[in-house]
């Protein structure tokens, strides 16, 4: 996306990112893969749009309007 320090996939990730960037919040874009089992037994993949990690803990940021 134009104007964002990292590729991102919508203008809302760009805004995000920028905002993140802003205040010096370090952060990543899809760099984690899972798979997620559902209830009814399919598997399906899932790559955050944003992780953001302090220490031990990840934060996982999905935009959606």
């Amino acid at each position: 996306m134009p104007g964002a320090s990292h590729e991102t996939k919508t203008a809302l990730e760009a805004a995000i990112c920028a905002e993140m960037d802003h205040q010096k919040v370090p952060h990543e874009h899809r760099t984690l893969h899972y798979r997620i089992v559902m209830k009814s037994g399919r598997v399906a993949p899932y790559e955050p749009a944003i992780v953001a990690r302090r220490g031990s803990i990840l934060f996982l940021v999905e935009p959606c309007l």
